[in-house]
This record gives C-alpha cells, structure tokens and sequence, in this order.
C-alpha cells in the first residue's frame, strides 16, 4: 500500500515537472468574502481565481463536504486555473471562513445548493453554466443544484461521493442519525456537555479538529441527510439536464470512508438517470483524497470531457 501511494506520488511529482514546477502544484488564493448573498445571513467566504476575466471555457465550482473547505480542493485547481478556466470554492455556511454564514433555512443540502448557487450568480454572472466538482457528501449538494437548475450547469464530476445509502463513518445510520437529530432538536445548553467532550473526542479519532459550534453544525446536517429522497428524487431528475450534461465519478479503490458498495450504487442510478452515459474512474490508491493523490490525472479528465 505504501509502495503504491509512493509511486501515484511520484507520477504527480513527474507531472508538475513537465509543467516547471519542482512538486505538485497548489493553489491558495486569499479568502474573499461576499455580503449579501440571497438565502444566507452574514458573509459567505469564497477562493477564486479568474473570475470577472472573460474566458471561453466553463468554470469550475468546488463544493467541498462536510467538514470541510474551499482549501480542500488546493491540489485540483492549479490544472483547471493553468487551462483557463474560472475557479471558484466557496466555504459552506457554517464551515471554516464560512463558520458565522447562517442558512435562512435549515441546513439540508437544498438549502446548500442555494447558497451555492446565488454565489455563484453574483460572482460568475446569471448566464454562466459552470462544472459543479464536488467531494464526500459535497456531491448531494451538487446533484440538488442540478436537480433545482437542470439547464444551469455544464455537469457534475463527483470525487469520493457520498452515495444513496450511508458510508461507512456513518453506520450504523441507526444511531448515528438517531443521535445527530437530538443535537438539531435539543436546547443548546443540553448538549454542553456532550459537545465539550465526547462529539470532539470522535471527530480528532477521525483526524478533525473542529470547534465546538462547526461540530455542532456538521452534525446538524447529518441528520437531515435524506438518503430516499437523493434515490428517488434528486438522481432522477438529472434526466432532465440537456443531452450535452455529463457526469464524471473519481473514487479510490482504498476510500476507507466511501468505500466500493456506496460508489457503485451510486453510479448504477446515475447511469439510468444521466442524460449521457456517466464516465468513473477508480484509482488504486488515494484514499478519501483522489483530488489530492490523483489531481492531474483528474483535470486532465475534465478537460476532454468539458472542453
């Protein structure tokens, strides 16, 4: 396993010297943040590159998943800024440099998706239709947008999605969402407690360090998590994007979060809703990270696929 992660490393290494650099390439525009965006109360932090600029290509738009940030996508957009194309990664309300943007509704992925969306009006403009790149449950997001604006993007590339039935950090789903929607109903002083000491412990098991109100926040939307509604719903209605609509799906075979089952049910539905056949890519390693360990081969896909 490590050989393997050895030598995709070295591939992007030989990758970012052919491009005269002396590693992968990363991209850390500074945080802006935008006022005023409909449905969203306080300022939503975002990272862009070329926008305003007059460009031919698609942009991009990165929605990262939960926890999570614009940052995330770091390794990714150096490919997509080199080619020409618009980037643009927006904190979630309530995450990172978003953490003090509150939804004007609950925190389920509509909600998302239409924060994601005014941002996206006000800074790329109402006749843009960008590529939505999407990672973890950042993937439910994008379909939502889709499923509300099935004219309004060029597609969707999803990296380690989140499928239609719970990922493994998520089981038993029983418990988990049993115990996620005590903290979306209960008083907040009932959960000090629990929050200063046990849900922190769980997410630095996971590699997360989070404050207190984002801990909350993420768990917040796990229980409103509607797994039916993504199967019967929201996938669906991709059937209704034009024929040019595509979807790209890059996972890795060593995900310990969104393992193989979960992927492939999720492809399996957008391969019978999806208004052109839906192209996967699955990489040997890279974890929960393809858009780290797996970047350039990544862009490059996008490239031919959004030209």
């Amino acid at each position: 396993m490590a050989f393997a992660r050895t030598a995709c490393l070295r591939t992007l290494r030989r990758t970012a010297l052919a491009r005269g650099g002396a590693r992968p390439p990363t991209s850390d525009p500074p945080v802006l943040h935008l006022p005023c965006v409909a449905g969203v109360r306080g300022a939503l932090a975002y990272r862009a590159v070329g926008v305003g600029a007059a460009r031919g290509k698609h942009p991009i738009v990165c929605i990262h998943g939960c926890p999570g940030s614009g940052r995330d996508f770091r390794y990714l957009a150096p490919y997509f800024e080199e080619a020409g194309r618009a980037v643009l990664r927006v904190d979630l309300p309530g995450h990172a440099d978003s953490a003090g943007a509150t939804l004007a509704g609950p925190p389920d992925c509509e909600h998302m998706g239409g924060a994601v969306h005014a941002a996206v009006e006000d800074l790329l403009g109402s006749r843009a239709t960008p590529v939505l790149v999407a990672h973890s449950l950042g993937a439910h997001v994008a379909l939502e947008m889709v499923r509300a604006r099935p004219a309004g993007y060029a597609g969707v590339v999803l990296l380690a999605p989140a499928g239609v039935s719970p990922h493994r950090t998520l089981r038993p789903w029983g418990l988990v969402s049993w115990a996620a929607r005590q903290v979306l109903h209960a008083p907040r002083g009932v959960w000090a407690w629990v929050l200063g000491g046990l849900l922190p412990y769980v997410y630095r098991r996971r590699g997360l360090v989070l404050g207190r109100d984002e801990i909350l926040h993420c768990q917040r939307r796990i229980a409103l998590i509607d797994f039916p509604a993504m199967a019967c719903r929201t996938i669906p209605a991709l059937s209704a994007a034009p024929a040019s609509f595509q979807v790209l799906v890059a996972s890795a075979q060593d995900d310990p979060v969104c393992g193989a089952p979960v992927v492939d049910e999720l492809c399996a539905l957008l391969h019978a809703h999806a208004p052109a056949p839906v192209d996967v890519t699955r990489f040997p390693t890279g974890g929960h990270w393809p858009h780290k360990h797996a970047a350039a081969a990544i862009a490059a896909r996008v490239e031919e696929c959004f030209d």
